[in-house]
């Protein structure tokens, strides 16, 4: 397993801010579980979904067209108070490509915050992209833009003099292109699945899936057995659905994840070399200006068929976080991802104490 890195992308190029009314103060810190209304999620993933030779003969006229229909609707219920006012992160990307062929995989970001925000969560540090192989199940890395090593060290969030009253409340929108291939360093293969989606500290984006064509053979899928996670094999047709994550946990003492979901054969369930049905999961903790934790997590699950006869899977399943027998993890405030198979859910805000 690759452990998982973040990618820090710096947003300067192709940036446009609106200014706005505003009352009131500027305040300090990020608002928690910042969540993309689903509505708004949905209109601004439809601005970037393009026709696949478009990504790849992208103008800058077109760019920059994309990026204020995609400011329409991210703004759109923007709130004269600017703590108010949620970021939002979409992608876009082709549907299949042949990397042999093309020789990079063009991915469209789009990102949108005021000012407030922009100075409370620095994008730099913080903006990650979580890149899943779904035919092997492995979380991929990347090569962050911005590396200490070079004397590169962003300003921290939250740093410096916040923004005045009259500029808090000011919006940025901006749409830049990623060569995936290039960032990914040799870690994509043709022949596999992959989705990508984008997190920024409290905020993520939709999730978009994209096809390796290609002559090469696809991935086998992984399974590694971790002793922090524990699963349960129930054979019933229907159980009922429960994704539970604390609000707060210790990292002496520990505490646990659990879920429990019914799944479609589409949803990203693998098989072992024994042909036993496994679903690839991730626990990710992610805090400002540090590099995320990615507990990777390989719960077996049960094939069952529903009176119709339909085959779905059961997932039943608790990790282990903290404590002498979970997965090591230090104390600080977390906001809290899980990537279950075709699934990224989350935040879930976490407070955890020593």
């Amino acid at each position: 397993m690759m452990q998982a890195r973040s990618l820090a992308l710096v947003l300067l190029a192709g940036s446009v801010w609106f200014p706005q009314a505003l009352s009131g103060q500027p305040r300090p810190a990020p608002s928690k579980g910042v969540t993309m209304n689903n509505e708004r999620t949905n209109l601004a993933a439809e601005v970037l979904r393009l026709a696949g030779d478009e990504f790849f003969a992208l103008s800058e006229p077109r760019r920059l067209e994309l990026a204020n229909r995609f400011s329409e609707i991210a703004g759109d219920d923007a709130a004269t108070d600017p703590a108010a006012t949620p970021p939002c992160l979409v992608l876009g990307a082709p549907g299949s490509v042949d990397l042999k062929a093309r020789g990079r995989l063009p991915v469209l970001l789009g990102t949108f915050e005021t000012a407030l925000r922009g100075w409370a969560v620095n994008l730099k540090p913080n903006l990650n992209l979580y890149v899943k192989n779904r035919t092997t199940g492995q979380m991929l890395h990347s090569t962050p833009l911005i590396s200490v090593r070079r004397g590169q060290h962003p300003l921290p969030s939250g740093g410096g003099a916040a923004p005045s009253v009259g500029q808090a409340a000011a919006t940025r929108a901006s749409m830049v292109v990623i060569d995936l291939l290039d960032r990914m360093g040799g870690h994509l293969n043709s022949g596999d699945e992959i989705s990508v989606t984008a997190v920024a500290f409290d905020a993520r984006s939709n999730t978009v899936r994209i096809r390796l064509e290609g002559p090469d053979k696809p991935g086998a899928p992984v399974a590694v057995k971790h002793p922090y996670v524990r699963s349960e094999l129930d054979p019933r047709p229907s159980i009922e659905p429960e994704i539970v994550v604390p609000s707060q946990g210790s990292a002496k003492s520990g505490w646990k994840i659990r879920v429990a979901k019914q799944l479609p054969a589409d949803d990203g369930v693998l098989r072992t070399e024994l042909n036993q049905p496994f679903l690839p999961a991730h626990i990710i903790l992610v805090r400002l200006d540090k590099p995320a934790t990615v507990i990777p997590a390989s719960p077996l699950v049960q094939q069952v068929a529903l009176p119709d006869g339909k085959q779905v899977f059961n997932a039943l399943f608790l990790v282990e976080i903290g404590g002498e027998k979970g997965h090591p993890v230090a104390p600080g405030d977390y906001q809290v991802y899980l990537d279950l198979g075709a699934s990224f859910l989350g935040p879930y805000p976490l407070q955890v104490s020593e």
